[in-house]
Parts: C-alpha cells; sequence; structure tokens
C-alpha cells in the first residue's frame, strides 16, 4: 500500500543523511572529535527510534501474522 511505500521513502532519506552529513562534514575538514560535539538534534532522537520500531512492528505483522490471502483467478 501507498503508506509503507512513504515508510519506505522516509527511511531512505533518514538512513542517507545519518551517513551522508557526516561525510560531507569531514570532506569539508571538521574533525571527528567536533562532530562528536554536534548535539542540536538530539532531541530528535526518540522520535526516530519510536518510528523505527513502529515500522519495524508493522513489517513483522505485514510478513508473519495478517492472513495470506489468495484469490484464484
Amino acid at each position: 500500500s501507498k503508506y509503507y511505500l512513504i515508510g519506505i521513502i522516509g527511511a531512505i532519506i533518514a538512513a542517507s543523511l545519518c551517513c551522508f552529513g557526516p561525510l560531507i562534514l569531514l570532506g569539508l575538514g571538521l574533525s571527528g572529535v567536533y562532530l562528536s560535539t554536534l548535539t542540536h538534534f538530539e532531541y530528535l532522537r526518540p522520535i526516530g527510534i519510536i518510528f523505527a520500531i513502529v515500522f519495524l512492528v508493522l513489517t513483522f505483522w505485514k510478513l508473519y501474522i495478517a492472513p495470506k490471502i489468495c484469490k484464484i483467478d
């Protein structure tokens, strides 16, 4: 369904920001020690964890618990 697609796109964007953001800053000459002190978005961590858990539970439900309906055409 389209809601799973929205979740997947959001996860892709979040994962790419997580990896490419520090890589770009390191490319600009900022060291890892300085990057570890950046806590500007620390308040978003619990929200991200909640979203990750929700989507993991939804995926588990869709794969293993939801009844499979086979249509004979």
